[in-house]
């Protein structure tokens, strides 16, 4: 009866020293306007999103890049949504801002319009210990006669103001808006 006791004793220590950890921060992308012009009126057929990222990437946690080989999966800091997810839609939101006129959606809009569709595969996405966020990958855009364009590459290095995961989530976005901008001048005419 003795040893049964300790045992719920010790489990209740542990769940106590675990419930008082650090807490856990929830992140979003957000979109960020043109620093230019956005791109002349391009109302026509509508744009849909999608995007591909790699399993170690798409992760409830932050993943930071430690060294050339290594990577850091945060225990406290996380995504609020599923993080491909949240890059289509910040995507979708950066596109329409520099696209006036033009409809950009993340789901197959109910239009009897052929959407074109802009395939994003993104190959790394991190942030390191100093907040630098590297942001590579390609994209194409096949338009409503299922011709692709000539594929695009993306190698984005943005710079967070400090090494915090707010600071690097922000820097984040703006590496997304970058691409927007790139996107959005490449798209086919």
């Amino acid at each position: 009866m003795i040893r049964v006791s300790s045992i719920a004793a010790l489990l209740s220590l542990g769940l106590v020293a675990c419930a008082s950890g650090p807490p856990t921060s929830f992140y979003t992308l957000d979109p960020v306007g043109p620093v230019g012009t956005p791109v002349a009126s391009t109302a026509g057929a509508p744009l849909v999103v999608t995007v591909g990222l790699p399993e170690i990437l798409d992760r409830a946690q932050l993943v930071r890049r430690t060294g050339p080989d290594q990577l850091a999966i945060s225990p406290t800091d996380r995504w609020a949504a599923p993080l491909d997810d949240l890059v289509r839609r910040a995507l979708a939101k950066d596109l329409a801002l520099r696209l006036p006129g033009r409809l950009v959606a993340v789901d197959r809009p109910e239009a009897a319009i052929e959407p074109w569709v802009v395939r994003i595969a993104v190959e790394e996405f991190t942030a390191d210990g100093a907040g630098r966020v590297t942001l590579e990958g390609h994209w194409t855009v096949t338009t409503a006669d299922g011709a692709p364009s000539a594929p695009g590459s993306v190698h984005i290095v943005t710079a967070a103001p400090d090494a915090s995961a707010a600071a690097a989530v922000q820097a984040m976005s703006a590496a997304l808006a970058q691409l927007s901008d790139q996107i959005a001048v490449g798209l086919p005419r």
